[in-house]
């Protein structure tokens, strides 16, 4: 075979191998993509069922956000909206004709809307601030006039306000309870902060007291230029006092009992001597001595000792 037959017939069998390399390749490509397609298609048939149901669901969330939107109106975000005189009921709200409050109103020369205000805290949660009858509506800002009278000690909330061209009359009713509820409420508060404060006012009062008197019972080692009394205190006075007494209670015991023995051997010697002065005068008449004589050395020892207990 000529050379040229051999190298060209080497081109052909490296590039024949490298056909059936690459063949392989595409197959392998193209049997994964198949199976992905397949995947699709279970995919979107299991969604096509369900596609029917989906899209009544949706026209009956949308059916129910028309109906909200008709009970509770437009909403409209009022920054630095504030009550400027709590106890008239004035207010400025943050919010104008540029977002379309009150439009058809004041193109159609009508009068103007009563507006429903609630207050955003940072949080997102919103307190209804209260029903307003707007007065004169501008480009950004707007005054209005609370339509009620304000309740007693009644504050309102300032910052952002999010207002409303209508809500539900039974959720209008409801509000208005709860914001005299609220108000009502919040003086309690006031009142039983005022009754804890003024409490603990009279027990850190008391407690200064209940120191002090205990210093005056425990004594106060601690205090310059104070008696011995101020320094041990009451009790430790008491104490002293009660063991001296028991001291001159055995004192006196004790001489009460010398007093009562010397009485016994006085009666003794009394008696001794009676018995020797009767043996004088056995051969006389018995002498009977006066009454009064007779007690006289027993009554002079009794009031030696009535003298020394008094």
């Amino acid at each position: 075979m000529h050379i040229l037959g051999k190298v060209l017939l080497g081109f052909v069998m490296v590039a024949a191998i490298a056909a059936i390399v690459l063949t392989t390749m595409v197959l392998d490509v193209r049997n994964h993509w198949l199976g992905e397609v397949d995947k699709a298609e279970k995919a979107y048939n299991a969604v096509a069922a369900n596609l029917e149901n989906w899209r009544i669901k949706v026209q009956d969330e949308n059916e129910v956000l028309d109906r909200a939107k008709q009970m509770w109106g437009n909403a409209y975000n009022a920054p630095n909206s504030s009550v400027t005189n709590p106890n008239q009921g004035t207010a400025n709200i943050g919010v104008g004709r540029t977002s379309g409050l009150a439009v058809p109103q004041l193109a159609g020369n009508g009068p103007l809307p009563v507006v429903y205000a609630f207050n955003v805290d940072p949080n997102g949660e919103s307190q209804y601030v209260g029903a307003f009858q707007l007065q004169n509506v501008g480009d950004n800002s707007s005054t209005a006039q609370l339509i009620r009278p304000p309740f007693a000690n009644e504050t309102f909330a300032n910052g952002t306000w999010r207002i409303r061209d209508d809500i539900d009359p039974g959720y209008a009713t409801e509000f208005l309870r709860q914001s005299q509820v609220r108000v009502e409420t919040e003086a309690i508060l006031k009142r039983e902060l005022y009754d804890v404060k003024r409490l603990n006012e009279q027990k850190i009062a008391a407690d200064e007291i209940f120191e002090n008197r205990r210093k005056e019972l425990e004594g106060d080692p601690d205090l310059a230029d104070a008696s011995t009394l101020q320094k041990d205190g009451l009790v430790q006075a008491i104490r002293v006092e009660t063991d001296r007494r028991d001291v001159m209670l055995e004192r006196l015991d004790s001489l009460r009992r010398r007093l009562e023995l010397t009485r016994q051997q006085l009666d003794e010697v009394l008696l001794r001597n009676l018995k020797r002065r009767q043996s004088l005068y056995d051969d006389q008449p018995p002498y009977s001595p006066p009454a009064e004589a007779e007690g006289t050395a027993v009554d002079t020892a009794r009031n030696a000792d009535a003298a020394l207990t008094r």
